[in-house]
């Protein structure tokens, strides 16, 4: 893994330190303990298992000198902002590293490693991928990281629905930064009726219908062929080069999907993401939803006029009138729990309010899927390309002369 992989990667490590020290101020040898023997365990190079034990004993003295104040429920909506800024920071290290790396393509072999998270915004291939994979038994090794990607974050889906929108994903927080700027300028709070706001919604179920009618077509003998091509080999390269040297059409198509996110909040997310769609999928089959507790609730309990809950839903859904929530716009993002004036009547939880999830269990989890099992893929020699250098060169001077 390159440096600014590894950086993002310690920003979920890092969130999940400080959250572990806040909860349990005397336990802080046990994540440390943990993150040190992962790093034994694997036998990675000297800089990767150098920087887990650095970060194990820091750990170990902050638990030691420092009692750290617990998360306060209140403040769980800034510290998710947090998470996705510094995600946000380190994907857009990882975009300055892999501009260079194909700058320096152009001239050879370069020396700026290829970030093999650029992958992720590879969703055909990987679907592509995917489909070879379960159906012939065949590991693409060109860009692998793009299938573990999309396996990972419907793993995180199943547990704790999209949450991968909500404290994740950097066009997420891009999204809400562009809203509130507009607010600024036009406090308008622009929803569409309900009439219009369904269809609307409907359209990254049909952006993925279409992803997978593509992949699908195929076949699993067509997914071996099409993923031993050079238009798959320069995929990542010919994704640069779209937004490198845009066309009048895709300036366009960024405008509008600019212009969309500043209208309405979560609008990418709600209407246009087929990663999106994805994870509203596999959120559906999550046990963890959304719960109101009507014993508790101020509106059945004492008869009082509260929807606070509602109102800090970023994605609309009339929690204050649900039992449990079901909505495929969901995302965990936890404004609707720290927003109830009451412990307890709102919760993620199981069904009959068992084991409420947390805020911190909620990012343990991710931490273990987004941060552990990449690892472990990694030393196990499933994260990074296997794509020569000099072919990636070649293919990068004849991008034009590449078909399907």
């Amino acid at each position: 893994m390159t440096i600014t992989e590894l950086l993002s990667l310690a920003l979920f490590a890092a969130l999940g330190a400080w959250l572990l020290l806040s909860r349990w101020p005397k336990m802080g040898w046990l994540p440390a303990a943990t993150l040190a023997l992962t790093a034994w365990v694997l036998a990675l190079a000297p800089l990767v298992w150098g920087a887990f034990l650095l970060l194990a004993a820091l750990m170990v003295l902050t638990s030691a000198l420092v009692t750290l104040p617990p998360p306060a429920l209140k403040r769980v909506d800034q510290w998710r902002g947090y998470a996705q800024a510094a995600c946000a920071l380190s994907f857009g290290a990882i975009a300055v590293q892999y501009a260079l790396h194909v700058m320096q393509l152009w001239e050879g072999v370069p020396w700026v490693a290829r970030p093999d998270l650029v992958d992720g915004f590879l969703p055909i291939a990987a679907g592509i991928q995917l489909q070879a994979w379960l159906v012939e038994g065949y590991w693409d090794g060109h860009h692998p990281a793009g299938v573990i990607l999309l396996l990972l974050t419907l793993l995180v889906s199943l547990g704790v629905k999209r949450a991968f929108c909500g404290w994740v994903c950097p066009l997420g927080w891009l999204g809400e930064r562009l809203y509130q700027l507009r607010l600024k300028f036009w406090p308008a709070k622009l929803t569409p009726p309900a009439w219009l706001d369904w269809p609307l919604r409907s359209l990254k179920y049909i952006l993925l219908g279409g992803i997978v009618a593509i992949v699908l077509s195929l076949g699993g003998k067509g997914s071996i062929g099409f993923l031993n091509g050079q238009y798959h080999q320069a995929a990542d390269l010919k994704m640069w080069y779209l937004f490198a040297s845009p066309t009048l059409i895709t300036v366009l198509c960024v405008a509008l999907v600019v212009a969309v996110m500043a209208l309405r909040r979560g609008a990418l997310c709600r209407y246009l993401c087929p990663y999106g769609a994805w994870l509203a999928i596999g959120g559906l089959l999550s046990p963890f939803k959304v719960r109101r507790n009507p014993q508790r609730c101020l509106k059945e309990a004492k008869e009082m006029a509260c929807d606070k809950c509602t109102r800090a839903c970023p994605a609309g859904i009339p929690v204050d009138k649900r039992g449990t929530v079901h909505s495929d716009e969901c995302n965990s993002c936890q404004r609707c729990v720290s927003a109830c004036p009451v412990k307890g009547a709102v919760t993620v939880s199981l069904p009959g309010h068992r084991l409420p999830l947390s805020p911190l269990a909620l990012v343990l989890w991710l931490m273990l899927v987004m941060l552990v099992l990449p690892f472990l893929l990694h030393g196990a020699d499933l994260w990074q390309s296997s794509t020569d250098p000099e072919l990636r060169s070649l293919l990068l001077n004849n991008l034009g002369f590449l078909g399907h």
